[in-house]
């Protein structure tokens, strides 16, 4: 090896890089980088702030238009319950069957789907940055999308064939009534199933390059098609439950089409990677290649190695800050007409299958919960509808909370801002959640004209509203929670705590309505105390284990 060469550095060490002088591309003898083992020091990397000013408003400016983007199907869904709330209560409560019917199986996958883009496009990104040429997430995004067409075509038919027994079985004899209606409604939402896949994955390629502003404008086009079409064919063409189920589905189409549309005109203007991606190899002026990932040992000696310069530890991290603000929206070259291959298929299934696995404990948790609520009468099975669409109005900033974790902690898992982040995520998250709790509460008993004219669905959301509102305090930062989590890939540790917590939750609910006479409000008190537990398991598993025992101290591989 040649003297002048640089020292090898044992690639399963962290480096310790503090004014490294680097001449004429070689490393000088007297202030070489010197590799320490973190097994041994877990304490010395967490050197420096703990908290990041800028990392704030970058979280703020990527999270307040991706809760805008999640208010979309709440929206929706709002909006269709007070347009047929005050057309018909028996009406409402049917839509609460014919609902959950439709949209759990439709969640269970697209969140699942959702996921697995946000990674895989983020990977793919982050690798193209380091200059291997062969990366290209516009596949990745053109097997997501179509892969969520599939899976939409075979769960809307199942789900149609299916609809009749199901949604009596779920409404129960109590509420027998609401059948028909609940059915109507059912069948036609189960159209707009391919719809809501599809735009899932658009929109989730597009939050994991940072790029909410195109799903926002289509969320926003689809919301007004929403509203027109409820009061044209709700109010205007007498058309009810059916109307309503209508309108979703073109809302749902609008948003898919739209969000597609984008993507391809994005390909047709030059694709992911077109700007400027820099990394190894691209030295971007006077000084070093940028670098992308705060502890990548290959792209730290690249950035000092190449460009024969002298860079303080606030330099390098000031060039990854500007390299995370940097925008490059994803693409689609063609409509996808060939279905992907099982090497494909596989890439989004290892991800996917975890996330599907623990969402499918949670949908039949909360949907074990409604039926419980559903089967006591139709009068509780509409206040039932109202406060769940109210409840899910305001869940999304515990969803908007929980993909700034997935966007923002996979590049610094493993450092010292990986826990400072995790904590700043969680922090705004009770702030949010105080705040969801107060104004939840308000709608659900200062505003309940807006929904019903039926004073006992009134007097049954009274009593739920205080229940329901610390639900959803503490569902905020449990969410947040959550997203740490999945952006650490901790599925192993989620596996294990959700069933068990699903399972006290609903001898809860049981309790509250056999032992105690509870009735509707029953479900948000089991509902409150199961975000609860979810927030406290994780909040230890984060913050608590020491050194590498937790997530967050470990990198992903790639």
């Amino acid at each position: 090896m040649d003297e002048r060469d640089p020292p090898p550095v044992d690639p399963n060490l962290e480096l310790e890089l503090d004014g490294v002088v680097v001449l004429n591309g070689s490393v000088d003898p007297d202030t070489a980088p010197i590799a320490r083992d973190d097994e041994k020091d877990d304490d010395d990397d967490d050197d420096g702030p703990f908290f990041s000013g800028e990392l704030f408003a970058r979280l703020v400016r990527f999270t307040l238009p991706t809760m805008a983007i999640w208010l979309s199907g709440p929206i929706l869904s709002m909006v269709d319950t007070a347009v047929v709330g005050r057309a018909s209560t028996l009406e409402l409560a049917a839509m609460t069957p014919g609902g959950v019917y439709v949209d759990y199986p439709s969640y269970l996958l697209s969140s699942a789907l959702a996921v697995a883009t946000t990674t895989l496009v983020a990977q793919e990104r982050m690798k193209r940055r380091r200059a291997d040429g062969d990366s290209d997430a516009s596949t990745t995004v053109s097997d997501a999308v179509a892969l969520a067409a599939l899976l939409g075509l075979v769960v809307a038919v199942v789900l149609a064939v299916a609809a009749a027994p199901a949604v009596a079985k779920f409404a129960g004899p109590r509420s027998a009534a609401v059948v028909p209606a609940a059915l109507t409604y059912a069948t036609i939402r189960c159209l707009g199933v391919p719809f809501a896949l599809v735009a899932s994955v658009a929109q989730a390629s597009f939050l994991a390059c940072k790029s909410p502003a195109q799903p926002l404008l289509a969320v926003g086009a689809s919301g007004v098609v929403n509203l027109i079409a409820d009061v044209v064919l709700v109010c205007g063409l007498g058309w009810g439950i059916g109307g309503a189920a209508a309108a979703t589905v073109a809302s749902q189409a609008v948003v898919a089409a739209a969000l597609v549309y984008l993507l391809l005109k994005q390909g047709r203007e030059g694709g992911v990677g077109a700007t400027a991606a820099t990394g190894k190899g691209n030295t971007g002026g006077e000084g070093g290649g940028v670098v992308d990932d705060f502890n990548d040992v290959d792209d730290v000696r690249a950035s000092y190695y190449e460009g024969g310069v002298i860079l303080e530890d606030a330099e390098i991290e000031a060039e990854i800050e500007a390299d995370e603000d940097a925008v490059t929206p994803p693409s689609l070259r063609a409509v996808p007409r060939s279905i992907p291959g099982l090497a494909e298929a596989t890439r989004f299934l290892k991800i996917a299958g975890p996330v599907c696995f623990l969402n499918s404990i949670k949908v039949l948790f909360v949907a074990s919960l409604v039926q419980a609520v559903t089967a006591i009468s139709p009068a509780s099975s509409a206040a039932n509808g109202v406060m769940t669409a109210i409840y899910f109005f305001f869940a999304v900033m515990g969803d908007g909370v929980s993909q700034a974790a997935q966007t923002f902690l996979p590049p610094v898992l493993g450092s010292r801002r990986a826990t400072g982040t995790a904590a700043m995520l969680l922090i705004a998250a009770a702030g949010l959640g105080a705040l969801n709790a107060v104004a939840s509460a308000g709608v659900a008993l200062a505003m309940p004209g807006l929904f019903t004219k039926s004073a006992e669905v009134v007097a049954i959301m009274a009593e739920c509203a205080p229940a329901m509102s610390v639900a959803l305090a503490l569902h905020t930062a449990s969410m947040g929670s959550e997203g740490c989590l999945l952006a650490a890939r901790d599925m192993k540790f989620m596996s294990l705590c959700y069933a068990p917590n699903a399972a006290l939750a609903y001898g809860t609910l049981t309790a509250c309505v056999g032992s105690f006479g509870m009735g509707a409000s029953a479900l948000w008190v089991a509902l409150a105390q199961f975000h609860a537990c979810r927030l406290a398991a994780n909040g230890v598993r984060m913050f608590v284990l020491p050194g590498r025992r937790s997530p967050l101290r470990r990198k992903l591989a790639e």
